[in-house]
């Protein structure tokens, strides 16, 4: 049995973790060098990671309670801690005050947390728009938190919208809203998130140019 666990999308859950390390790491260590465009990059690889991960388990029949785990750890590293950080170091960068700053990312990664035992408790729901979570998913949270740090930058807006982004996108995830699982639930992050990536990209080639 514990052989059967180290199959694809065992494998591909855990890329998703380690992507988000990555980026996590390069946050910290290379905030001033680029390193907040590469954890962007990881939170978008890891959103795709975890839109095939599992179809391909069920697609298999390898779908597992040890799956389904680490598919939750690995959700609570790439869309609770990784953006938290990300919306942190940039709020910093912006000379946003400490408090504030380290009360909304934690606020954040605790309600990515409570989102994820909430759904692995109940799951989804029914709605009129068919099977709905309860409260917006993490992946949806981190994409959008890569989305308003891009925005942010490129149109100059307020600092300020940073905190209330973070702070507005932790209660969703935690609310009785209930967010559509296909179409309408998952198309627009579908759009967005390449163009965050693109955008990232093309930030780390104009800096290692300079």
């Amino acid at each position: 049995m514990a052989n059967q666990n180290f199959n694809l999308p065992n494998m591909i859950t855990l890329s998703s973790a380690a992507v988000a390390s990555f980026g996590c790491l390069s946050v910290f260590f290379f905030a001033q060098q680029g390193g907040i465009y590469i954890g962007m990059i990881g939170v978008v690889v890891s959103l795709i990671l975890d839109r095939i991960d599992g179809p391909i388990a069920r697609k298999l029949g390898l779908s597992s309670p040890m799956g389904a785990q680490l598919d939750s750890l690995a959700d609570l590293l790439a869309f609770g801690v990784t953006p938290g950080l990300l919306m942190a170091v940039t709020m910093r960068a912006h000379d946003l005050p400490i408090p504030w700053i380290m009360a909304s990312a934690v606020f954040y990664t605790s309600c990515a947390l409570w989102r994820l035992a909430r759904f692995h408790d109940d799951g989804l729901v029914e709605s009129r728009l068919g099977p709905a979570f309860v409260g917006i998913p993490s992946p949806v949270a981190g994409t959008a938190v890569v989305v308003t740090i891009a925005t942010v930058e490129i149109f100059h807006l307020p600092a300020f919208t940073l905190l209330l982004s973070l702070t507005g996108l932790a209660y969703l995830m935690i609310s009785p809203l209930k967010y559509p699982e296909y179409r309408i639930g998952a198309w627009p992050w579908a759009l967005l998130a390449p163009m965050v990536a693109a955008y990232s990209i093309w930030r780390l080639i104009v800096m290692s140019s300079l």
